[in-house]
């Protein structure tokens, strides 16, 4: 009897993991339609904009800052002007 009352309860959690997933899912989804995603992308983007220029002031080599920010080496000589 303990032993159905175990396997009940690991089907129970789950059920309840497949659920989560499938709902996380759905919401990312739900979220790049809206553009919710895209605006943080955009963020975060802007973010690393900042930081090569910084580095450029600091005097890095901009292989090195495209590794850091993940910018191509053409943006951030762009940002040199």
């Amino acid at each position: 009897m303990i032993h159905a009352s175990q396997d009940e309860r690991e089907r129970a959690i789950n059920r309840s993991r497949r659920m989560w997933q499938t709902d996380y899912e759905s919401n990312m989804n739900t979220s790049r339609e809206a553009g919710f995603i895209e605006g943080r992308t955009e963020g975060r983007t802007e973010g690393h904009i900042e930081v090569a220029k910084n580095l450029l002031s600091m005097g890095f080599p901009i292989v090195d800052i495209a590794k850091a920010t993940a910018l191509s080496p053409s943006e951030i000589e762009a940002l040199r002007q």
